[in-house]
C-alpha cells in the first residue's frame, strides 16, 4: 500500500492485522485499511493533537494537546472519549502502557518520567534521573519496564514495580529511538550508524545491529519495531530508509530507500502479516509478508539444511518460507539433524583442550563445543570439569547462547530451523526440541516458538 496522509508522519500503529492508525504534525488522525490501500475513517474530531500513540493491544489511543496541557485518551475504533487528564506544565511523549490502563509521559522542563492510570486518573511518583527533557518512551511488552530517551544523550530503563532506574545506556547521536524485544530480555538502542543491543537481566551492552553500508550513515535510525515471534526487525531512518534485519543473522534482509523521501516511524501489525512505515513528507508504506526476494528457495532436503546457514539472510529467507507449512517429513528430518548425537570421545577431547597452553587452541575447542550444545552430554560433561579454565569457557558459551545475533553458523542453522518448524506448526517436534538441554539456543527458540503456536 502506497498513500499519502498529508503531513509529516508522527506516530504509527496497527488497530488489528489490517487497520492502520496514523498520526501527523497537522494534528489529523487516520484508519486506513491496509488491504483495501485506502482510507477508513477520520475516528478523531477534537482538537488538533501535537502527539498520539496507540497501546500495544490497539484499543487505547491516547493524544496530547500542549496548548491545553491535556491528555486525551480515545477508543481509536470508535472515537469514543475514554478520559481527558489534565496536567500542570508542559509535557512532550506520550506513551500508553501495553494493555492501555495507563499512560507515560514526560515533562519536558524537568526531565521526568510519570506514569498515571487512565480510568482513576492517579499518579506514580516521577521517576527523576535524566538532567534534560526527555525525546521517547518505550514499555515492555508485559509492562514491567519502561525506556526512556532523553536530551542528556543517555537511554534510561526503569523497573516500574521498584521505581528505580536499572541502566542508563549512553547513546552518541541527538536522539534515539528504542524499542524492547517481543520476550522482553532485550532493549534495541537506535543510536547513529547503529542498534544496540542491551541484556535487560545481565544489565549489559551485548552486541548490535550495523548496516553493510554503516559508514555512509550519519544520521540515527529514527523508530524500531519488532515483528510477534521477535525474529525480524523493522527500521526506519539512517538515511532515511527502511531495513528489514534478520534478528538471528544480525544482518539486513530487505532495504527500501526512496531519495525523496525520509522513513521517520514504523510499526507491526500484531499478527505479523505486515509492516509499515511513515515518512517526514507525509507518506505511508506497507509491506505485506512473507517479502518476495530474488533468491530462490530450496528443492531438496540437504539444500535446505545447507541455506539455513547462509550468511546471506535472503537465502535463507527465500527457503523459510517457500516451505509454508511443510510436511511431517520434512519436519521429522530436521529435528533428527538438529538433534543427532555427538561422539563422547570428541566432546572430551574439545574439553581437554581448554586447558592448552596455545590461546588459539582452545578458542578452537571452544567453537567446536558450542556447535555441540544441543545434546545434553555436552553440559553434563562441562560441568562435571573442576578446572577454572574449563569452567571461564563454559560460561562464556552460555552467555553467548542467549544472545540475540547467533555466534556461529550452527548457531544461526538452529534458529532458522526453528523458524521452519513453527511455520509448520511441527508441535510434536517442537516440543522434543524444548526438551532439551535448558542452557542451549536450540532449546531455548523451540520453546518460544512452541508458545507461540499453542
Amino acid at each position: 500500500m502506497r498513500v499519502v496522509h498529508g503531513d509529516r508522519v508522527l506516530n504509527l500503529g496497527f488497530v488489528d492485522s489490517t487497520l492502520l492508525l496514523s498520526g501527523c504534525r497537522d494534528g489529523t488522525v487516520r484508519l486506513w485499511d491496509t488491504v483495501a490501500g485506502k482510507e477508513k475513517a477520520r475516528p478523531i474530531a477534537g482538537p488538533a493533537l501535537n502527539f498520539v500513540a496507540l497501546s500495544r493491544d490497539g484499543r487505547t489511543l491516547v493524544g496530547l494537546d500542549k496548548m491545553a496541557a491535556v491528555i486525551f485518551v480515545w477508543d481509536p475504533q470508535t472515537g469514543k472519549e475514554i478520559a481527558q487528564l489534565p496536567q500542570a506544565g508542559s509535557m512532550s511523549w506520550l506513551a500508553p502502557s501495553p494493555d492501555g490502563t495507563s499512560v507515560a509521559f514526560s515533562n519536558t522542563i524537568e526531565g521526568t518520567v510519570i506514569v498515571q492510570e487512565i480510568r482513576n486518573g492517579v499518579k506514580s511518583p516521577a521517576l527523576r534521573g535524566h538532567t534534560r527533557n526527555l525525546r521517547e518512551l518505550a514499555w515492555s511488552t508485559d509492562g514491567a519496564l519502561l525506556a526512556s530517551e532523553s536530551a542528556d544523550h543517555t537511554v534510561r530503563l526503569w523497573d516500574l514495580k521498584e521505581r528505580a532506574c536499572t541502566a542508563v545506556i549512553p547513546v552518541k547521536g541527538e536522539r534515539a529511538s528504542v524499542t524492547f524485544s517481543p520476550d522482553n530480555g532485550h532493549l534495541f538502542v537506535g543510536d547513529v550508524g547503529q542498534i544496540l543491543i542491551w541484556d535487560v537481566a545481565a544489565r549489559d551492552s551485548i552486541g548490535r545491529l550495523s548496516p553493510a553500508d554503516r559508514g555512509e550513515l550519519q544520521a540515527r535510525f529514527s523508530s524500531l519495531s519488532f515483528s510477534p515471534d521477535g525474529r525480524l526487525l523493522v527500521s526506519a531512518g539512517g538515511e532515511g530508509s527502511v531495513r528489514v534485519w534478520e534478528i538471528a543473522s544480525g544482518k539486513v534482509l530487505m532495504k527500501y530507500l526512496n531519495p525523496e523521501k525520509n522513513a521517520l516511524r514504523t510499526a507491526f501489525a500484531p499478527d505479523g502479516s505486515r509492516f509499515a512505515a511513515g515518512t517526514a513528507q507525509g507518506d505511508l508504506w506497507v509491506w505485506t509478508l512473507p517479502l518476495t526476494l530474488k533468491s530462490t528457495p530450496a528443492t531438496t532436503a540437504d539444500e535446505l539444511w545447507d541455506r539455513l546457514a547462509s550468511d546471506d539472510p535472503s537465502v535463507a529467507y527465500a527457503s523459510i518460507v517457500a516451505l509454508d507449512r511443510g510436511t511431517p517429513e520434512m519436519a521429522e528430518s530436521l529435528r533428527k539433524r538438529l538433534t543427532a548425537p555427538v561422539e563422547e570421545a570428541a566432546v572430551k577431547a574439545a574439553i581437554a583442550k581448554l586447558d592448552a597452553e596455545d590461546v588459539g587452541e582452545r578458542d578452537r575447542a571452544e567453537r567446536e563445543l558450542e556447535a555441540m550444545t544441543h545434546d545434553p552430554e555436552v553440559w553434563k560433561l562441562l560441568d562435571q570439569s573442576t578446572s577454572e579454565s574449563v569452567r571461564s569457557r563454559r560460561e562464556a558459551i552460555a552467555k553467548r547462547q542467549r544472545i540475540p545475533v547467533a555466534a556461529t553458523p550452527q548457531t544461526l542453522r538452529e534458529c532458522r530451523a526453528v523458524w521452519v518448524l513453527e511455520r509448520a506448526r511441527a508441535a510434536a517436534e517442537l516440543e522434543a526440541l524444548a526438551a532439551g538441554p535448558a542452557r542451549a539456543r536450540l532449546t531455548q527458540e523451540a520453546a518460544q516458538a512452541l508458545k507461540r503456536i499453542r
